[in-house]
């Protein structure tokens, strides 16, 4: 059974690199209307590495069973666009708090964390669909996929890069480094897919939840240094989850023990008592072009099993014949004994000897030239008499060679992998440089010529002046670099920010 739905379209609650979240409110002809939210990708027809992780995280959360994880459908089009229907929590993110309401609490701060790691290190031992851990790491952590509600729950949003152990998987590896800028593990750089790599983006939320910092180790190690407390005990917490070896960071259980044990001895609001005064019905902007619109798609309707198939008629069965090789069987074995006779027959005429069968007149006897291999046509031609096999066999002439074909047109690059590095130059040196942006996903342009997406790292580049584009969800800025001994080799764009070179 099949029914139609419809979301009208209210307000944009977020944004990344190749999606948008909004709040809708879902009209079914039960009369049941609730809200939810709706994951829409924004390219109509994205590219199929984004289209495997899009239905992917559908996979992935409808797999998990956790309080801080939101119920999703499978994905669906909605309209001319990929979509996913989520459950809605209404609040507001961590990120968009920060930029509201300003730092966090100490203790409010090692609640979310506390909270966040126990769900994490949930997720990872998960059984899965044959009874063994999912596995699953998020890899993107930041203030913007964590949610508050004014009652204080937490939920963990956007699993759309996440990795994880199952059949159904679609998207199996890739070359590229998903996440956010920032909040990558330096070990996932390497290849190194760990839940410490969680860890390690967690204790960056710690960090700047309590001080609204750059997200760098260098202002983590500085902030300890002058920071005493309860901010000083939950910093000095941020700085070994972001321990550069990953060997020797807190486990995800272990950071959640920890973060009990400060609570504790912590004075000033809890968790609970802060979102009910701080955290909003939900933080939204109504300025988008879906706003105000209704979109629909038929899915298949809930609680109702597939009818089972019908037996076919009682009288149909027993018109069907009892062997379907009878017939064929019987004329092939009638025709095997009629040639095994005829050739009895001639076995005793000649003497003992079989004939073979160019004396019976069923295969030419040809010479095959050396090298080559017989060719047996679709329907070789019967002849009547034997062909005399001639006294001296002329070599078969080679075929000319046809001209080559060309090719066609290259392939398309797929842009969510690094490209080709260029080949190497004799009269210039080629540099190693990364190109990143924040949010990730933006196109890269080197000299007019599209590159691939952000990260891109280590690609090759001459030595001398480029210029440098990157574009992002219509917006576009450039850079103009000089590459070479002692210069600088990564190139990070900030929407909305500026562009930022260091060694």
């Amino acid at each position: 059974m099949l029914e139609r739905r419809t979301y009208r379209i209210h307000e944009l609650l977020g944004r990344g690199g190749f999606a948008k979240v909004y709040r809708a409110r879902q009209e079914v002809p039960a009369g049941s209307d609730h809200d939810v939210a709706i994951k829409i990708l924004n390219d109509p027809n994205p590219p199929p590495d984004v289209l495997q992780r899009f239905r992917d995280e559908s996979r992935i959360l409808g797999l998990v069973r956790d309080r801080a994880v939101v119920s999703v459908e499978p994905a669906t089009r909605l309209g001319d666009h990929w979509a996913v229907i989520m459950e809605y929590v209404p609040g507001a993110s961590c990120r968009a708090l920060l930029k509201h309401r300003g730092i966090f609490p100490a203790r409010v701060a090692l609640e979310i964390v506390q909270e966040v790691a126990r769900a994490l290190d949930h997720l990872y031992s998960e059984p899965g669909p044959d009874g063994r851990p999912l596995e699953l790491v998020h890899r993107d952590i930041k203030p913007g996929n964590i949610q508050l509600t004014q009652d204080g729950q937490i939920k963990i949003l956007d699993f759309g890069v996440a990795r994880a152990r199952f059949e159904a998987r679609e998207a199996h590896t890739t070359r590229a480094i998903q996440g956010t800028y920032g909040y990558i593990a330096p070990e996932r750089l390497q290849g190194v897919e760990t839940p410490a790599a969680d860890t390690f983006s967690l204790g960056m939320v710690l960090f700047k939840l309590i001080t609204m910092g750059p997200t760098e180790r260098k202002f983590v190690k500085e902030a300890v240094e002058v920071t005493r407390g309860a901010e000083g005990h939950a910093l000095r917490l941020a700085e070994r989850m972001c321990t550069l070896d990953h060997e020797e960071r807190p486990s995800l259980p272990e950071v959640e023990r920890t973060c009990a044990q400060l609570t504790q001895r912590m004075e000033g609001p809890r968790l609970a008592q802060w979102a009910q005064q701080n955290v909003p019905a939900h933080i939204g902007s109504s300025d988008d072009p879906l706003c105000g619109t209704t979109l629909s798609t038929t899915m298949p309707k809930p609680d109702v099993p597939p009818p089972e198939p019908q037996e076919p008629p009682e009288r149909v069965r027993r018109q069907r014949p009892r062997s379907r090789w009878g017939l064929p069987a019987a004329f092939g074995l009638a025709g095997f004994l009629g040639v095994f006779a005829l050739l009895g027959g001639m076995f005793v005429c000649q003497g003992g000897s079989l004939p073979t069968l160019s004396e019976l007149g069923l295969m030419q006897q040809v010479d095959v030239p050396t090298g080559l291999e017989p060719r047996v046509d679709a329907q070789p031609a019967v002849v009547p008499e034997p062909i005399p096999r001639p006294a001296t066999a002329q070599p078969a002439k080679r075929p000319t060679p046809r001209a080559a074909v060309p090719a066609g047109p290259p392939p398309t690059p797929d842009l969510m992998s690094p490209p080709p590095k260029p080949a190497s130059s004799t009269s210039a040196q080629a540099h190693s440089c990364d190109f990143n942006s924040d949010p990730m996903g933006a196109k890269v342009f080197l000299d007019g010529a599209l590159i691939g997406r952000t990260p891109i790292l280590g690609y090759d580049v001459i030595t001398g002046a480029h210029q440098i584009e990157m574009r992002l969800e219509g917006r576009a800025s450039t850079l103009s670099i000089d590459v070479g001994r002692r210069k600088p080799t990564t190139f990070v764009w900030t929407r909305g920010e500026g562009w930022e070179a260091r060694y």
